[in-house]
């Protein structure tokens, strides 16, 4: 075995014994799957790993309390804490809140603000300190056991045991584990020894573990004894204080749980004849132009001439031109919640609005902050009239009307800004928007999006393909929906990585641009993304993405998302790797109920070669039916940035050919817009069945034709 894959053995070892002091310390011979406590599995795992590090985290703020009441509690908490300007982004809609947050700020600030600390701890810690400073210096194994682990206390126990195991893998190595083999195999081994004697001392984790507690229990007391000492104790007098400190009748506990914000993944035309949208086109007349689909991934080349506007042609910049109506940066929302102003604008722009600031302007703004959230008010809000807002903004500035809600605008955001209050999308909107003119719009860096969108909503006339070495007639090379306007909404950065908290966001941006307008401004949102669901989390489908996800589809928008590309695994075994396929491993927001979600077949042959090796199956977690459809996923030819093409396989393909069938069933029924769940029904009672396994098929493949026939 190789020294990573030693390493690697090494880690999961240390993990897997993290999570037995988590779930089965003193709990005998059953483990709970459950556990009493607010800090999930993907906290700790992720504080293992780099206990020095700040980590990004979503806090679930509690349902009983109302948006702002509870913000306003955890704020007070925070602050309390002496953590007067975190990393946060709140999210209002979904109650939830983005920190980022070092382990002795996970404790001390947010641990004393949830539920579970109000309604578990606060009354019970008073003993549990006396009980461990009632230890003698050197106690056994039964004392320390019968003096701590009363069944009360072990929620407590769980959450300072994990604590200390982390925190003394931080003093071991402060400034982090490095990046030598010899340094992470110290660290890992260091975490597996401290566990190992904590389980020891609770009489927990596997059998043979537990069998050499007699063997080694004198060790094991010492080394629980020290780790009372040196971790658990003065944390628990700390806990004590912040219980101390608490009013007689303090209001409701701003938080409910704390979990990590886990990262989203990109879950990567012959195929209009497979789900028969050429024939359906010859049959129906009708167009989608409109209609307006959110594109939630990468970004959209609006410059790319597959998307090209014939009626808006002669405007300008391409991207004025394009059938995507709007572009916004989702991960703008970081810089601008961290009050990085500047990186809201490419550089030059920040360089042309460095002169037009003056501290003692009465007029124009008093600061290059000032002057780029007044830039990106008047390009980018709605209520501009059009006459000022392509003016250089000295000139627009002499207008007193704009003048005034400019100013006041900054004001509104900076005030908010400052106190950690809940977003507001109709302050945010303007500052994420992407201008489509020379001066602001800039092509997407990754071309997933593209791809997806190319598929959903794509126009390049007559191609000649060649396609696995053979060369096809020319042909039209069109998407499901050549007349689709799209809304773009970026929440990937250059490299592709993404994260839960942009695309809760995104989800969120979508229902307020409906909300907004007075009318349905988006009518679906496709969603070719996946986010690795955690079971010991939450249960299946109550993720913060899928809830948002949900809400999208309660408030009338159609919502389809990839099913996921964790259908088939490379397994590492004693004997070398297996392949093995994956069942339940439908991801993150396909596991939202509501939702519409696409597995991949292969592009013009899904009745010989069915479902694709890599696409998600079923059931989900919980029991239920998923994917609910499936579509051709692998090599798909579409648009790439750049005016180019080329193929790509994944089940994010094959979501935009779902989302095309749905877009194009409002198209010819336009009453159906708003009623989500009903296009659901029809497009899964009208799938071909491949002969497959529901849970590997779902309904079966989509049939644009059929569905179109049965209304």
């Amino acid at each position: 075995m190789t020294d990573h894959a030693e390493l690697a053995a090494l880690r999961d070892r240390a993990l897997a014994l993290l999570e037995d002091v988590v779930f089965a310390f003193g709990a005998g011979d059953r483990p709970e799957f459950l556990p009493d406590m607010p800090i999930r599995m993907t906290v700790w795992r992720a504080l293992a790993a780099a206990p020095a590090e700040r980590h990004p985290m979503l806090l679930a703020l509690n349902e009983r309390l109302a948006a702002s009441a509870a913000m306003a509690g955890l704020r007070g908490a925070l602050a309390e804490a002496g953590i007067r300007r975190p990393r946060a982004v709140p999210i209002a809609l979904a109650g939830t809140v983005r920190l980022e947050l070092a382990l002795d700020e996970l404790f001390a600030g947010v641990l004393p603000a949830t539920h579970w600390f109000r309604a578990r701890v606060t009354g019970r810690i008073d003993g549990w300190v006396a009980a461990l400073e009632g230890l003698g210096p050197a106690p056994s194994l039964a004392e320390i056991r019968g003096a701590l682990m009363a069944p009360a206390q072990l929620p407590l126990w769980r959450v300072l045991a994990a604590w200390g195991v982390i925190a003394r893998a931080r003093q071991r190595a402060p400034g982090g584990a490095g990046d030598g083999i010899e340094a992470r195999r110290a660290h890992w081994a260091g975490i597996a020894a401290d566990c190992t004697g904590l389980l020891l001392a609770a009489e927990a984790g596997a059998p043979g573990l537990r069998a050499a507690a007699a063997a080694d229990a004198a060790a094991a007391a010492d080394g629980i004894a020290g780790f009372l000492a040196e971790t658990a104790a003065p944390l628990a007098r700390a806990l004590r204080w912040r219980a101390s400190e608490l009013p007689a009748e303090a209001p409701p506990a701003p938080v409910w749980a704390v979990e990590l914000n886990r990262p989203a993944e990109l879950a990567v035309a012959t195929s209009r004849r497979t789900v028969k949208v050429d024939a359906a086109e010859r049959v129906f007349a009708g167009s989608a132009g409109g209609l307006a689909w959110a594109v939630i991934d990468s970004g959209i080349d609006a410059t790319h001439p597959a998307f090209a506007d014939p009626e808006r042609r002669g405007s300008g910049h391409p991207a004025a031109a394009s059938r995507v109506r709007a572009s916004y940066d989702m991960t703008r929302l970081m810089d601008l919640f961290r009050g990085d102003y500047a990186a809201l604008v490419p550089p030059e722009t920040a360089a042309a609005l460095d002169g037009t600031h003056s501290p003692r302007a009465r007029k124009g703004p008093r600061s290059l902050d000032d002057a780029i959230l007044m830039h990106l008010y008047q390009r980018n809000a709605h209520r501009v009239p059009e006459r000022l807002s392509q003016r250089p903004l000295a000139e627009a500035v002499d207008d007193p009307a704009f003048r005034a809600e400019a100013k006041g605008y900054v004001e509104d955001v900076r005030r908010r800004i400052a106190g950690g209050e809940a977003i507001d999308w109709a302050l945010v909107e303007p500052l994420i928007r992407i201008p489509h003119d020379a001066g602001g719009y800039r092509v997407p860096a990754n071309g997933h999006g593209t791809h997806v969108a190319g598929i959903l909503a794509g126009d390049l006339g007559a191609w000649a393909l060649e396609i696995e070495g053979e060369r096809l007639p020319e042909q039209r090379l069109a998407g499901m929906c050549p007349d689709l306007g799209l809304i773009d909404l970026r929440v990937c950065h250059a490299d592709g990585s993404s994260d839960e908290f942009l695309v809760v966001a995104a989800l969120q941006l979508v229902e307020h641009l409906n909300r907004s307008r007075g009318r349905r401004a988006v009518h679906g949102a496709n969603l070719s993304l996946q986010i690795r669901t955690l079971a010991r989390n939450h249960g299946c489908g109550q993720s913060p993405v899928c809830r948002a996800a949900d809400a999208l589809v309660a408030s009338g928008v159609v919502v389809v998302a990839a099913a996921g590309n964790w259908g088939h695994n490379t397994l590492l075994s004693a004997r070398g790797t297996v392949d093995a396929y994956g069942w339940c491993s439908i991801a993150d927001p396909g596991n939202a109920a509501e939702v519409i979600t696409v597995g991949a077949t292969h592009r013009s042959s899904p009745h010989s070669y069915g479902v694709s090796y890599f696409s998600s199956r079923g059931p989900t977690g919980d029991g239920r039916l998923k994917p609910d459809l499936v579509a051709p996923g692998e090599k798909i030819e579409a648009p790439l940035p750049g005016g180019n093409l080329g193929p790509d396989s994944g089940t994010s393909m094959a979501a935009p050919h779902v989302s095309g069938a749905a877009a194009l069933i409002i198209a010819r029924h336009p009453e159906l817009a708003g009623h989500p769940q009903r296009i659901k029904r029809i497009l899964c009672a009208a799938a071909t069945d491949l002969g497959r396994g529901r849970e590997f098929q779902g309904a079966g493949l989509v049939d644009v034709l059929r569905a179109l026939q049965s209304i």
